[in-house]
């Protein structure tokens, strides 16, 4: 099991998972996932589907 993971969005990186005891905490590589910044996620495949969720419903904003 690794500490650190790097989560990616339709192949951008967005960000790195830092492991903090059983969870890992979110740290933003770039300001449109700022949101999501020292969140804390029980694997990268969580922090994966936030960052997506997120991304997704900010693109549908803007097209509103």
């Amino acid at each position: 099991m690794f500490d650190n993971y790097l989560v990616e969005v339709h192949d951008n990186p967005v960000g790195i998972l830092v492991r903090e005891g059983r969870h890992f905490a979110f740290h933003a590589l770039e300001d449109s996932v700022k949101d999501l910044e020292g969140q804390v996620f029980p694997d990268a495949f969580a922090a994966e589907r936030a960052a997506r969720k997120h991304l997704d419903a900010r693109r549908q904003q803007r097209q509103a």
